[in-house]
């Protein structure tokens, strides 16, 4: 099959300032803006060469940033605020339906605010010892309610024609707040032993759109949890190359936990 030529233009431009107050401390910010083609779902629904969505918008996304850094000898850290605005957003969602066959929608127009701080840090506590920490609190909410979405099986026959009602629910399927601590120790000149925990909190489950009528639940917030991760690494030669081997385990004792959810 094929189909006439569509074309959607985008473009990008970003820019940013860094003001060094003295030798320890700095100001930044940094603002941009870009718009990505429609996703080739929202040009080409019904996956056929006569059913075309020429009108599908660009996605648009603005963001910008505020931060404060902090360069001592043995402590450096930086702060800052985001805000990114994702309008036109082209989302794609497969579910079950109740009677065990796939059902797929293509919601377009979706429009999301992600905001939040987000804190690093690392603490040189000796020559050997290395601290590392990290915090991120968000608030990644959807802007707007979409009508009129269309429902498909899997041969692209229409089942249903519904309203999705998410207007200031959370964003699904990623850690919203997120923190992590690290140990970076080096046990020799060409060793170095290195202890993670990273915890994860304000995780959604992904929406089934055709379920979403007029009342405003909030998605099902998955149980936060968090991972010991242990690494270790040697440096060495091989003839007159660097080379390093590491070894790693995750999640070292073996929690239990939640990645994925509808």
């Amino acid at each position: 099959r094929e189909t006439d030529r569509y074309n959607f233009f985008g473009y990008s431009a970003k820019g940013g300032a860094n003001y060094n107050i003295d030798q320890n401390h700095n100001v930044f910010a940094n603002l941009g803006y870009f718009e990505k083609a429609p996703d080739f779902d929202a040009v080409f629904p019904n996956f056929n060469n006569t059913d075309i969505n020429d009108k599908a918008e660009n996605q648009k996304i603005s963001s910008f940033e505020l931060g404060y850094g902090f360069r001592g000898t043995k402590f450096s850290a930086n702060v800052n605020l985001y805000r990114t605005a994702w309008n036109d957003r082209t989302e794609t969602a497969s579910f079950q339906q109740p009677d065990g066959t796939r059902a797929y929608a293509n919601i377009l127009g979706v429009n999301a605010i992600h905001q939040g701080i987000e804190i690093d840090f690392v603490y040189n506590l000796t020559n050997e010892l290395k601290i590392t920490g990290m915090g991120s609190i968000g608030d990644w909410r959807w802007q707007n309610n979409v009508e009129n979405i269309q429902i498909l099986d899997e041969d692209q026959n229409l089942v249903n024609t519904v309203n999705l009602f998410i207007k200031d629910l959370h964003v699904a399927d990623a850690a919203q707040t997120t923190y992590a601590l690290g140990l970076n120790y080096k046990l020799t000149p060409k060793s170095t032993l290195a202890v993670d925990y990273n915890f994860y909190d304000k995780i959604f489950a992904e929406y089934n759109p055709s379920s979403i009528g007029t009342v405003k639940p909030d998605a099902w917030q998955m149980p936060s949890y968090g991972l010991f991760d242990i690494a270790m690494n040697h440096r060495f030669k091989i003839g007159n190359f660097d080379a390093m081997l590491t070894g790693r385990m995750n999640n070292v004792f073996n929690t239990e936990y939640v990645s994925d959810a509808l």
